[in-house]
């Protein structure tokens, strides 16, 4: 598997966007939880994520990530920035259909 740093060398452009994607996944500043990592996974492809643990799960990610192509790379990253915000519009909507039936 191809290193990020490795990456610079070979292509600059997908090394810049996985270069500042990364540090906002390790602070959370998206793909906040385990959930929404999974999730992501999911929608790219990558359909064996190990780990229950979110940082066990950012490793195969961030490989993932590095072999796809710059084309696909791009709107990628920008879906995993809504993919946290949507999870949880999901259940909130979901929360209060069901507390309206409810009452």
């Amino acid at each position: 598997m191809v290193a990020l740093a490795e990456l610079e060398k070979t292509d600059n452009e997908k090394y810049r966007l996985l270069s500042k994607f990364k540090p906002d996944l390790n602070e959370r500043k998206v793909l906040r939880d385990s959930q929404d990592i999974y999730q992501f996974a999911q929608l790219i492809g990558l359909k064996d994520i190990k780990g229950r643990a979110r940082r066990d799960m950012i490793s195969p990610l961030m490989d993932y990530l590095i072999t796809l192509p710059l084309e696909r790379l791009r709107p990628e990253l920008q879906n995993a920035k809504t993919i946290s915000e949507d999870v949880r519009q999901q259940g909130f909507s979901l929360l209060t259909n069901k507390l309206l039936r409810d009452h």
